[in-house]
């Protein structure tokens, strides 16, 4: 923890879920940020292998949460916030542990978001770690008959630089904590993938915009928190994906989108073609969770923080 009390205080979140190695090696890159005030935060996400054990020894200079079992990433970066607000932060930042960021990104970001009042969120561009421009993602917006995601698995000629975006991807997110105090934490409904799609859109219901830092850059190799774990992925994409369109869209919009959502329904000619039959039951529980799930007002799924 370095603490410059001239400048806004930064938390860094991390959530640790069966990758240590991978969350000590992202720590030591967060330790060369250049900017001076910055409080790390790991929350282990109730691994069981003796993760908590191995950070606690390892992890010198952060502040470790370790949870009794799996929250999930909206679960985990809750608890993560709590931690930050006690520590007076003025901006969080949720970085994924496969995610890397250049030294000066940190002071960068916050120099923009302390001039600019109406962004509440902002990412840099995410890149494949293969030094070939490949973007993972930026971010996406919600159109009249579909959701658009910009940038994913493409190369970057600058064709997003100047794009709108109405959310961004939570790898590499800064986050304004007076939008926390304005809209709460993250809604924990969804346990993995789309709570921040979700966070940005209440964020904007509440005047605050979420943004793209075209000229920085973090690199992200994805998906670590299921690498070995495929029908999980599934699963919970799936699952979260329907929760995310039938809280946004009426039932009109859910017609148009319908059409563009058939095509996720190849997965499962996907996983037939592979004989990966075990993930099909995986993927059809998603589904059926996804369109069943009970849409609540977020009373009790989106923690406020005091």
């Amino acid at each position: 923890m370095t603490v410059d009390v001239s400048v806004p205080l930064v938390a860094v979140i991390i959530i640790n879920w069966r990758a240590t190695g991978q969350t000590l090696a992202c720590l030591r890159e967060v330790r060369q940020q250049e900017y001076p005030s910055i409080v790390t935060i790991v929350v282990e996400n109730g691994s069981g292998d003796g993760s908590a054990t191995a950070l606690a020894g390892q992890a010198t200079g952060v502040t470790l949460v370790a949870l009794p079992h799996n929250l999930g990433f909206a679960g985990g970066v809750n608890r993560g916030i709590a931690v930050a607000r006690a520590h007076g932060a003025a901006y969080v930042l949720l970085l994924n542990n496969d995610a890397y960021l250049p030294p000066d990104s940190i002071a960068r970001m916050v120099d923009r978001m302390e001039r600019m009042a109406n962004i509440g969120i902002a990412t840099p561009k995410v890149y494949y770690p293969d030094g070939q421009r490949k973007l993972w993602g930026i971010g996406g917006a919600m159109r009249r008959s579909h959701l658009a995601m910009y940038g994913i698995d493409t190369i970057d000629v600058g064709q997003y630089d100047i794009v709108h975006v109405d959310f961004v991807f939570g790898c590499a997110m800064i986050i304004r904590m007076a939008v926390i105090d304005a809209i709460g934490g993250m809604d924990e409904r969804y346990f993995m993938y789309s709570e921040d799609c979700d966070f940005c859109l209440r964020a904007a219901r509440a005047g605050y915009d979420s943004v793209l830092f075209a000229d920085l850059a973090v690199t992200h190799e994805g998906s670590a928190s299921t690498r070995g774990a495929n029908h999980l992925r599934d699963y919970y994409l799936i699952r979260s994906r329907l929760i995310f369109l039938r809280t946004y869209l009426r039932w009109p919009q859910m017609v148009l989108y319908a059409t563009r959502e058939l095509m996720y329904l190849r997965r499962i000619g996907q996983l037939i073609l592979h004989r990966q039959y075990h993930h099909i039951p995986w993927y059809l529980k998603g589904l059926i969770q996804g369109l069943c799930w009970p849409l609540a007002d977020g009373t009790h799924t989106i923690p406020r923080f005091e």
